[in-house]
């Protein structure tokens, strides 16, 4: 069985998240179900589906690290929902200095490396990784 890290307070604090997203970009959200693989929430438009957005919290600076990065099986993921979708997919991260975004597509063309969680006895959380300069990510508030 593969361990879940994820708490009820952590969804609590995605779905406020998603909500200033939302806010900011003046559109609806819908949450997808628990572990659902290609992301959090949908994002639409009376009904019309714009998109695919994956929620993620950083304690640090947005700059703290060269780099931000993502499994690639759940950037695959995204990057298959976006085409049997035909939509857009997002990255959405909150840092202890403001929420960032950058697209699927530029998460799937950052560099591959191994990576992870080295600190938790779990060979599953170590694992291929992408990983894009902290540059590329755009600032939403």
């Amino acid at each position: 069985m593969v361990p879940l890290y994820e708490t009820r307070g952590d969804r609590l604090h995605e779905k406020r998240v998603a909500e200033m997203v939302g806010e900011a970009w003046g559109v609806g959200i819908l949450r997808l179900p628990e572990l659902s693989r290609p992301g959090d929430y949908l994002l639409h438009d009376e009904g019309r589906l714009l998109g695919i957005i994956e929620i993620k919290r950083r304690t640090t600076a947005h700059d703290k690290y060269d780099t931000f990065m993502l499994s690639a099986s759940k950037v695959e993921q995204m990057m298959l929902a976006t085409r049997a979708l035909h939509t857009d997919a997002w990255i959405i991260i909150e840092f202890a200095d403001g929420i960032f975004y950058c697209t699927a597509k530029t998460m799937a063309a950052g560099v591959l490396r191994t990576g992870g969680r080295y600190d938790r006895s779990d060979p599953m959380a170590v694992e291929l990784l992408h990983h894009i300069d902290h540059n590329q990510l755009t600032r939403i508030s």
